[in-house]
């Protein structure tokens, strides 16, 4: 067995016992080996490395356009909202100029400090009928995500009042994928249940389009209430292939930021995507935030993933602090844990405590 030491280990004297050398040959071994730090479990190529899981989410801004963006309040807790998530896709944007959504998107890079990722934006053109049209907007963390590609689904047979827009992502924090494709979709209430049978081909056209398996289908599905009740299901193929689609947000989860209960909003996960995901959760900004009832501005709760992550990530900042303590009072921590690391920690740790 050979020396599992350096010499700068066994001279620098971080631990009260010092390591005995027992030479046998030309090979020296250890009478004891140092307990492990498990430092190497939040390490990858030889760099201490402390990253969030990725959060995908999704979040209709009723009617969001230029009325918004003069009230400061909403501006301020939109971009606390968004800045919580790496990708977020915003539905219902109204503004024919589009100078809403890209002013919103300088307000949430104008929030960070210069050393932070910035955010940019993937629009959707105008979809819709009549005059009664919007767009979709994904938000989205640089560098840690890019976008692929994005196309408008064709809609063949016209099942879609608003056809779904599909972007594809590529990110090298998701363990197990390379790539990630979303599928943003507004639902027409009065037609919900045939436009939300009709995204199985959807996904089979998303599948062949972008040659990709690992998909994500979110928005306001409308998936609920009126619109969507117990005897309707069974009409639902989007439903009833279970071994195809993970349906991650429950029947009855909350969904709505108004006085209404119902699970509108939607997060469904094409075959084996579900294995990426580590949970599904609604985030429900007004009970935070304290906001008063206002229909007018507030459609929805926020509802996200947190995806697995390819990096050395603890979910838990506490598990690292209890290693970190293990070494305090050692000469020999600045060996192990170098200045970089420890600010990386920090950001971290701080990052955990933010809330909006």
């Amino acid at each position: 067995m050979g020396n599992c030491w350096s010499n700068d280990d066994i001279n620098s004297g971080g631990d009260s016992r010092r390591p005995t050398l027992i030479t046998t040959g030309k090979t020296p071994d250890l009478k004891y080996r140092r307990k492990s730090s498990h430092l190497s479990d939040f390490s990858s190529d030889s760099k201490h490395l402390f990253e969030k899981e990725p959060k995908i989410a999704a979040f209709n801004v009723r009617r969001f356009g230029k009325a918004k963006m003069q009230d400061k309040s909403v501006v301020e807790i939109l971009v606390r909202i968004i800045r919580r998530y790496d990708v977020i896709l915003i539905q219902e944007i109204v503004d024919v100029s589009e100078m809403a959504v890209h002013e919103l998107l300088d307000k949430v890079n104008d929030s960070s400090s210069e050393n932070d990722a910035k955010y940019e934006l993937e629009l959707s053109p105008r979809l819709g009928r009549n005059q009664v049209k919007e767009q979709y907007g994904f938000i989205y963390k640089m560098p840690r995500f890019k976008v692929k590609k994005s196309k408008v689904y064709d809609d063949p047979d016209d099942v879609f009042i608003r056809e779904p827009f599909v972007v594809q992502f590529q990110s090298k924090s998701i363990k197990g994928a390379d790539d990630i494709t979303l599928i943003a979709v507004h639902i027409q209430p009065k037609s919900a249940v045939k436009e939300i049978d009709a995204l199985v081909e959807v996904n089979n056209w998303v599948r062949n389009a972008f040659r990709t398996k690992h998909i994500l289908i979110l928005g306001d599905l409308n998936a609920g209430g009126s619109y969507v009740t117990n005897s309707d299901w069974s009409k639902i193929r989007l439903r009833n292939l279970k071994s195809n689609f993970h349906w991650l947000i429950p029947d009855h989860v909350d969904t709505t930021a108004t006085n209404s209960i119902a699970a509108y909003d939607r997060i469904i996960a094409y075959n084996h995507t579900k294995e990426l995901v580590v949970k599904a959760s609604v985030f429900r900004y007004r009970i935070i935030c304290l906001i008063k009832y206002d229909r007018y501005i507030y459609n929805c709760c926020v509802f996200y993933v947190n995806l697995r992550t390819n990096k050395g990530l603890t979910r838990c900042p506490k598990q690292f602090k209890f290693y970190l303590d293990c070494f305090i009072g050692r000469k020999n921590i600045r060996n192990i844990l170098n200045k970089k690391m420890c600010k990386n920690f920090n950001i971290f740790e701080q990052s955990q405590r933010i809330t909006v």
